[in-house]
């Protein structure tokens, strides 16, 4: 007679370990999402526009919207604008921002030492 707790669980192998990977990473992009979201209360946001921009073509690109630059970034793509239009991310996309996020998500891209 064989009592039930003498079973050993079958292994599962790799498997068994899907669920739990695709649980941390659905839950990873959700943290960023929320992480790096724009604002929109009119706090600064950094529009991030297509690699190979000069600075003064990011800024001409930027200038359309009415938005005012607050600081540059560490690369000439990259600006810190604000403005109290709450269609800002809207006009930024449409002057061909590739990402609009919260300037503390992308803090490590800005030039030291620049207000």
């Amino acid at each position: 007679m064989t009592s039930d707790r003498s079973r050993v669980a079958p292994d599962r192998g790799v498997g068994a370990f899907v669920p739990a990977v695709v649980l941390m990473l659905s839950s990873l992009v959700v943290l960023i999402v929320a992480a790096t979201a724009p604002p929109t209360d009119g706090r600064p946001v950094a529009a991030v526009f297509g690699p190979g921009l000069t600075l003064a073509e990011t800024i001409a690109r930027v200038g359309p919207t009415g938005a005012t630059i607050v600081r540059t970034g560490g690369l000439d793509n990259i600006v810190i604008v604000q403005s109290d239009d709450p269609a800002l991310v809207q006009h930024l996309r449409a002057a061909g921002a590739w990402l609009i996020v919260d300037p503390r998500a992308v803090a490590a891209c800005l030039r030291v030492g620049e207000t």
